[in-house]
């Protein structure tokens, strides 16, 4: 509880500043109440549908992009640690870095909260054996399973035969030991055109098992993937998931009124500033950048942010693409922005409420 109302009071002091130069002075240079750490892009998978935010596969992308060594990776994170209180670790597969422990034991002793990740689930065995108290150095754990039948799985995957059915081995086998650690367990399902039946019954068995459910529509570049409003069963799908009768979202249901609906909205990239394994931040996006910055050679992340914005401004009310990206970290953005209340509403929801396994 101490950590959420720092984390509270480091978020409003963030969240005024940005207002103030958004609304009143139509800037923006925003502060970011998060970073986005995509540690590897390494992978034990290739899924269908994965997506570097230019159309590329992560794992086709290694060579592109390295790991930082770990003592500056440790130098890095510390940098960003005194401007912005939560990071969200993802890939590729962020559990097949080669100091993946290291990191988050660095991470865990900055005092990052929350600390979110995103992982398909199989290295977490392996892990643990190594790190007893690996779940309690994270907050979110949100894994990805698009579908409950492990067949859709591994041609989803296109990895080795039965990952499918590990992943719900994982997920099942060890939902009480995250639990109990105090970690919280999401669902990521990334919707395509061949699987909206799969993600009715992986939003099924959320509700089942009461946990909290992220799906997004598959993305390929700056755009969707499919039409996904001419595809049969998507609109009851979205229904469902919307009412009462559906799963606990993670997040604010605004943001998935417009993510799963296609609703316009403004993206506002510096208030969740994406960092590439080497340690840069292509700005002012992954997906749309005209140049990137190494958060190493700059003394404060401050410095780095003033420095992008005189070299590329993003001023007025967001940034307007022509072709945006329904993710939910850039509609969230929006919908932060524009009602910061929300922020401090979900993430109280999210990190305290409690389900029937905890």
């Amino acid at each position: 509880m101490i950590k959420l109302i720092h984390t509270l009071a480091q978020i409003a002091g963030i969240t005024a500043g940005n207002l103030w130069r958004h609304f009143v002075y139509g800037r923006d240079r925003l502060r970011p109440v998060y970073a986005i750490y995509e540690m590897t892009y390494a992978c034990n998978m290739n899924c269908t549908y994965c997506d570097d935010g230019a159309g590329n596969s992560y794992p086709d992308q290694i060579d592109k992009s390295r790991p930082l060594e770990l003592a500056d990776a440790k130098r890095m994170l510390g940098l960003l640690r005194r401007e912005l209180p939560a990071i969200y670790l993802c890939g590729g597969e962020p559990t097949i870095h080669p100091d993946f422990l290291s990191i988050l034991a660095e991470i865990d002793r900055l005092g990052f909260y929350p600390v979110l990740m995103n992982t398909n689930g199989l290295m977490l065995p392996r892990l643990l054996e190594r790190d007893p108290d690996m779940f309690r150095r994270i907050d979110i754990l949100i894994i990805s399973m698009d579908s409950t039948d492990p067949n859709v799985l591994d041609r989803l995957y296109r990895s080795k035969k039965g990952d499918g059915q590990r992943v719900i081995d994982v997920i099942k086998a060890y939902k009480k030991t995250i639990h109990g650690s105090g970690c919280k367990v999401v669902i990521n399902c990334v919707i395509t055109d061949e699987t909206i039946d799969d993600a009715m019954k992986v939003m099924n068995f959320c509700v089942d098992e009461d946990i909290a459910f992220a799906p997004v529509p598959a993305n390929r570049g700056k755009g969707l993937m499919h039409r996904f409003q001419e595809i049969r069963g998507y609109g009851a799908l979205v229904e469902k998931m919307l009412s009462d009768r559906g799963p606990r979202l993670f997040g604010s249901s605004k943001v998935f009124q417009i993510l799963m609906r296609f609703k316009s909205f403004e993206c506002h990239p510096a208030l969740r500033l994406h960092i590439t394994p080497d340690g840069m931040i292509p700005w002012p996006c992954q997906s749309d950048h005209s140049f990137k910055l190494s958060v190493l050679d700059y003394e404060s992340l401050d410095a780095l942010l003033i420095d992008a914005e005189k070299r590329h401004p993003v001023q007025g009310q967001g940034l307007r693409c022509k072709s945006p990206c329904y993710l939910v970290q850039n509609v969230s953005t929006h919908v932060y922005l524009r009602n910061p209340l929300l922020l401090t509403v979900d993430a109280v929801r999210d990190l305290l409420i409690k389900g029937r396994s905890d």
